[in-house]
């Protein structure tokens, strides 16, 4: 079965719509990765403490040889002040993850989800994702 990176809007979006549960089921089966910016910025929510303190050891994944050099590049690229879109560390570094191991990016941030998409990465909406491994989306109000 197929490994995601997920970013911090996509768990914050999972969470209050009550899906932890379906991140929570592919947690166990080693599928899901948080890059550590991201569980660190998600720490900072008291609502996300929790399911961190479960789970978080389990899904935490920092970069690894060649991921150094791309996630430099990106910061370079899309990280200083200057930059337009200007992305948040946490969103490189999934990015820079996604990008390198070849796995799915689940987010919400359309600037990050535009440069990833750039370098290629397959990026999933939350919907998305849910169907894809089976979960169901929420359903939309008219």
């Amino acid at each position: 079965m197929q490994r995601y990176v997920v970013d911090a809007s996509a768990f914050i979006e999972m969470r209050r719509n009550r899906q932890l549960r379906h991140l929570t089921r592919l947690v166990r089966q080693d599928l899901v990765l948080i890059p550590v910016y991201v569980l660190k910025k998600l720490e900072k929510a008291r609502s996300c403490r929790d399911w961190l303190r479960s789970h978080g050891s389990l899904v935490s994944t920092g970069l690894m040889g060649r991921e150094h050099e791309v996630y430099y590049q990106l910061i370079v690229q899309h990280g200083s002040w200057s930059s337009n879109p200007r992305l948040q560390d946490d969103d490189i570094m999934g990015i820079t993850i996604a990008y390198c191991r070849k796995f799915p990016l689940v987010m919400r941030d359309r600037n990050a989800e535009r440069v990833a998409r750039s370098l290629g990465v397959d990026v999933l909406g939350i919907d998305e994702f849910l169907r894809e491994i089976g979960g169901q989306p929420r359903e939309k109000l008219i």
